[in-house]
């Protein structure tokens, strides 16, 4: 007896997911279940899942020749969420699921979840990429899941806890849909800030004009940010500052960062709406970085879509993996090439590092150096001229005396409100016009551009990248035009390391 797949299933391929049917065939021979498209050692546990799963849900497994089939056989199928499509196949191919399914279901029901031994069906890695291609196709869909972001809304779920479910008419005449879970946070764009938060981060920082400048610079604009200074300087507070004073999600970018969360296991349960801050010690390979393995995981630079990613004494990174970032930076992507599959992942953050200015840490400090300017050469230059070229800002952090750590500092609010103000200006400004850095300067700022990269040897992208960062000056000031002072500013924040 053969029967025609009622069952598919999705492979992962990046943030893709291609269709992958489940075909089952039962016919007379030797008892034995065969899975086909499959390597040897994950079909021989899904078959041992399966097979215990059925029995102990009150399903029986026919005494004859099965045979399963995953295809397309050139998608990759390393993945624990094929137990359930493929016990489906097998019921459905066995007569064993009712009748009424046929009258309430109308094309192929799509299914992903892992099987307890008992039967049960635990959610899988994934579960909202196949929900986002289950709705895109408006396409039926089996899981284990009791809850999904509030990003997906109007598929007709099935929400199975246990095998055993399947054998009730009432199951198939009742998805449990809408299966995803509300929320009362806004998800759409937005231009207000976290005063609370952003408050209370902005005021443990004391002194610092510089830094904040450059903080709020790299809020409004989204530029890339160094921060360079003495240890104990606030490099760390600074940075992890920034996170309340950036705009709430797009409903867009939620959804890519809540699917790039979907596929890693680890990040499972955190907030789609918050933005990620992902702090990466130095030790951290290149492909734990930019993403890889196999099956392919998105690395640390996708993790952060939509957010920041923090590095820490930036020139402790070997170099090789700080120019992996190369591409990145510009592009906002990361594609993966290997032998067997090629993925591309998001990768849309913003950089936040941080680092010393010699290996012991205090030049320019008023605290005795002990390098001499060769080792001060060659720590530099561990961080390589193409990643500081894509770097907007560079700011210096100077030491604060530890007089001011017990004074207090009342100019929060006002930073805050300036930032609200900048904000709503560039909003409008940009309805009306192109944000086209290098048109919007003035003559005297042009010429002012144009002499400092003749004098400093600026390249082509280091011209540009000042050129935006004055632009986000000059709507720090709520100017149309770039003037020659915002051109100054932006030089100033650009010479943290010469």
């Amino acid at each position: 007896m053969t029967i025609t797949w009622q069952f598919t299933s999705t492979a992962f391929l990046g943030l893709n997911t291609p269709i992958l049917s489940i075909e089952a065939d039962i016919r007379a021979g030797l008892p034995q279940i065969q899975l086909v498209g499959l390597s040897e050692t994950r079909g021989k546990a899904i078959r041992e899942r399966v097979r215990a799963a059925l029995l102990n849900s009150g399903f029986t497994v026919p005494d004859r020749r099965i045979t399963i089939n995953l295809s397309p056989a050139d998608l990759p199928t390393d993945h624990p969420g094929y137990d359930l499509p493929i016990a489906l196949a097998l019921l459905a191919a066995s007569n064993q699921l009712p009748d009424s399914i046929d009258q309430t279901v109308s094309q192929p029901i799509c299914a992903l979840g892992e099987l307890r031994l008992d039967g049960r069906v635990l959610p899988v890695p994934g579960l909202l990429l196949t929900a986002k291609s289950c709705l895109e196709r408006d396409q039926p869909f089996i899981s284990g899941a009791d809850a999904l972001p509030a990003l997906v809304r109007g598929i007709k779920h099935f929400r199975l806890d246990h095998l055993a479910n399947l054998k009730d008419p009432a199951f198939w005449s009742a998805p449990s849909s809408p299966f995803l879970k509300p929320t009362d946070q806004a998800l759409g764009p937005s231009e207000a800030v976290n005063r609370v938060a952003a408050h209370r981060q902005l005021q443990a920082i004391r002194d610092q004009p510089l830094g904040k400048l450059g903080l709020l610079t790299a809020a409004l604009g989204g530029h890339h940010l160094l921060l360079c200074g003495p240890p104990g300087s606030g490099k760390t507070m600074l940075a992890q500052a920034i996170l309340p004073l950036l705009p709430p999600l797009t409903q867009a970018t939620c959804m890519e960062i809540a699917c790039l969360r979907s596929i890693s296991p680890e990040q499972q349960g955190i907030e789609i709406n918050q933005r990620p801050f992902r702090v990466v010690h130095h030790s951290t390979s290149a492909a734990a970085l930019i993403g890889g393995g196999a099956p392919p995981r998105p690395g640390e630079i996708s993790l952060a879509h939509g957010g920041v990613l923090f590095l820490d004494e930036l020139p402790e990174f070997a170099p090789g993996t700080l120019n992996q970032l190369r591409l990145p930076l510009e592009s906002g992507a990361i594609s993966l090439s290997r032998a067997h599959y090629r993925v591309t992942y998001p990768a849309g953050f913003q950089l936040i590092a941080a680092m010393n200015p010699c290996p012991c840490g205090w030049l320019g400090s008023g605290k005795p150096c002990s390098c001499d300017p060769q080792k001060i050469a060659r720590y530099q230059q561990r961080v390589s001229g193409p990643i500081l070229d894509r770097i907007d800002l560079q700011v210096a952090v100077s030491p604060v005396n530890s007089s001011r750590l017990f004074e207090g500092d009342t100019h929060q609010e006002d930073l805050l409100s300036k930032l609200e103000d900048a904000r709503a200006f560039r909003t409008q400004r940009l309805k009306a016009e192109k944000n086209d850095a290098l048109s919007s300067l003035s003559s005297a700022a042009k010429s002012r551009l144009v002499q400092s990269a003749d004098a400093l040897g600026l390249s082509a992208r280091s011209v540009h990248k000042i050129a935006s960062v004055s632009r986000t000056l000059a709507d720090l000031a709520t100017e149309h035009e770039v003037l020659v002072e915002q051109i100054d500013s932006a030089l100033a924040l650009r010479t943290a390391l010469g």
